[in-house]
């Protein structure tokens, strides 16, 4: 997240910040009550969402890994990273 914390880190009030816990539960339910094909859609809806949701973050940098991609080979897993900014 891209965001000016100088005033949440000076005072130490949630207020002046974002709160993590609230943008795990967007993603959270993002990714228990919807399906995707693509890891790249996941991603944008992610930034889409959160972006939407708090008007104190100006950019959003998603990574979205899949462990178990249908590829043959040996792997960790596969990933998409995007950064998108508010006004996009």
């Amino acid at each position: 997240l891209f965001l000016n914390t100088k005033e949440a880190g000076r005072s130490d009030d949630l207020t002046k910040s974002v709160s993590y816990a609230d943008i795990y539960e967007i993603i959270k339910d993002i990714t228990e009550n919807r399906k995707f094909d693509l890891i790249e859609a996941l991603a944008e809806t992610i930034a889409e969402e959160v972006l939407e949701s708090y008007s104190m973050i100006k950019s959003i940098m998603v990574r979205v890994k899949k462990p178990e991609a249908p590829v043959n080979g040996i792997f960790d897993y596969f990933a998409v990273e995007i950064r998108r900014d508010k006004d996009e």
